[in-house]
This record gives structure tokens, C-alpha cells and sequence, in this order.
């Protein structure tokens, strides 16, 4: 683990702290942004950590989510740094193994769990306790296609997503008693890396324009400062500022089994 301090705001305790994966570039990086809007720092890692464009109140760290022990380190130094995370955004994530499933290599199906799934899992389980002795926080869970419906091609991205937002909910029943809240977002179609490496493995890029990053913007927003909403799989295109706060008391906005009445 190697860090580039890009900014600070020279306070050894902030008052707000946010924790964002994956946040160098593309969704993550639009994350990042509108948390330092917000006022929050914030703490962020990156594969690839150099030659970015982060703003002020990031803390920048070249790091592998998948590498558990240096994710618990980065966390436990962004602890010793701040005294606390008020925020936890998981959004490091691939989109590999693509193709049909007869033809992908099951290792590479597997790899894909370890990052969207298995590293989400690890960090909220480090946080959660941090958070809980501080008297609340939240966690929001970046899903994706597929986690709702069917994709072809993307069986390995499409379940793991789908785990993801049950994991989000389950932890929000989980938590509630302890000011700590969990929600699943959906980003949209946003220009990403996930997509680039998409393409070089020969996937068809979207034919439709791409979403707006202030939709996401926007969503994070409203996540962050809603205190009644946990346990949502919220989409930038859903009419979340449009419903009653009883709506989001019901199974509106979650992954669900649908009955016949």
C-alpha cells in the first residue's frame, strides 16, 4: 500500500469523514467529488492512484481492495488520522469474466465475487463497529446491472451485484437499532473503466447516451442526508424525491419476490 496525499485541511480530526473505494476515476471519483461538496473528507483508494484530477479534502491511497490486510491498514490509518468514518461508499468493482458461462474462465467468474462481493462484505464489517461506537453512520453499496433482471454475458457481475443488494438490506435489518444505515444504489449507464474493460474483452458498448453524473450526484446527496432511508436499492432514475417518507417504510425500492394476489 503506497499513499499520495493530495489535499487536506490540516485538521488531525475532521469533523465529517467519508470512505470511498474505486474513487480515482469515472462513478467513483463523481462520488468523491460530492462528498468534499458536502464538506466531507475524504479517504479514498485506487488501483491505479496516480495522474488523477481529485479535489480538495481527498486523501488519495494506491491500493487493491482484494488485498484484505492492506484494506484493514488503510482503514486503520484513516481511523488513527481522523478518529472516525461517518460515511462508507463501497464502489471499487469489475465488470470481467464476459461472456457466456460455458465459455468464461471460472477462475476469472470467481475473482469478480472477491472484489464486488467478498471486499464490500470485509469493510463494512471493519467499519461497522467504528460507526456504532460513534452513534450511527452510513454505508451505501454501489450495484449494477443486473441486479434486478437477467443480463447474458454478465452472469459473473449480474450475481454478484444481485449479492450486494441483499447483503445491503440484510445489514440494514441488521443494524438499525444502532443509527447505522445501509442502502444499494444503482448508478446508471456512467462512463467508467468497468465499461472500457468491457469493450477490450469484446463486449458491445451501450448503444444509448450515457447517463448524467449529477443524477448520481444527486442520489448520493439524498442517501447521505435522509436519515428514514435504509435498506433501499435506489436507481438515479427512480422518483425517490417524489415519495411520501411512509413509501420507504414498504417494500418500494428493494429487491423483492413478487407473489400473485
Amino acid at each position: 500500500m503506497s499513499e499520495q496525499l493530495i489535499a487536506s485541511n490540516g485538521s488531525a480530526q475532521a469533523e465529517k469523514v467519508a470512505v470511498v473505494t474505486g474513487g480515482s476515476r469515472g462513478v467513483g471519483l463523481t462520488i468523491v467529488k460530492t462528498l468534499t461538496q458536502m464538506g466531507y473528507t475524504v479517504h479514498t483508494c485506487a488501483r491505479k492512484a496516480s495522474a488523477v484530477e481529485v479535489p480538495a479534502l481527498v486523501r488519495l491511497t494506491r491500493l487493491d481492495v482484494t488485498d484484505y490486510h492492506a484494506t484493514e491498514a488503510w482503514i486503520n490509518q484513516t481511523l488513527e488520522e481522523t478518529g472516525r468514518i461517518d460515511v462508507l461508499v463501497n464502489n471499487a468493482g469489475v465488470m470481467s469474466a464476459v461472456g457466456n458461462l460455458v465459455s468464461v474462465d471460472p477462475d476469472e467468474w470467481e475473482a469478480v465475487f472477491r472484489v464486488n462481493v467478498f471486499a464490500v462484505m470485509r469493510l463494512c464489517r471493519r467499519v461497522i463497529p467504528v460507526m456504532a461506537k460513534q452513534g450511527g453512520g452510513c454505508i451505501i453499496n454501489l450495484a449494477g446491472g443486473g441486479s434486478a433482471y437477467p443480463r447474458k454475458n454478465f452472469t459473473a457481475y449480474a450475481c454478484s451485484k444481485a449479492a450486494v443488494v441483499r447483503l445491503s438490506d440484510s445489514l440494514a435489518e441488521e443494524l438499525k437499532d444502532l443509527g447505522i444505515r445501509v442502502n444499494a444504489i444503482g448508478p446508471g449507464l456512467q462512463e467508467s473503466e468497468i465499461w472500457r474493460h468491457a469493450a477490450q474483452v469484446g463486449e458491445t458498448l451501450p448503444s444509448q447516451p450515457w447517463d448524467n453524473p449529477q443524477d448520481l450526484a444527486d442520489l448520493i446527496r439524498f442517501v447521505v442526508t435522509t436519515p428514514t432511508v435504509t435498506g433501499k436499492f435506489l436507481h438515479i432514475k427512480d422518483k425517490y424525491r417524489q415519495a411520501a417518507l411512509s413509501e420507504f417504510s414498504s417494500d418500494l425500492w428493494t429487491l423483492r419476490r413478487v407473489n400473485p394476489s
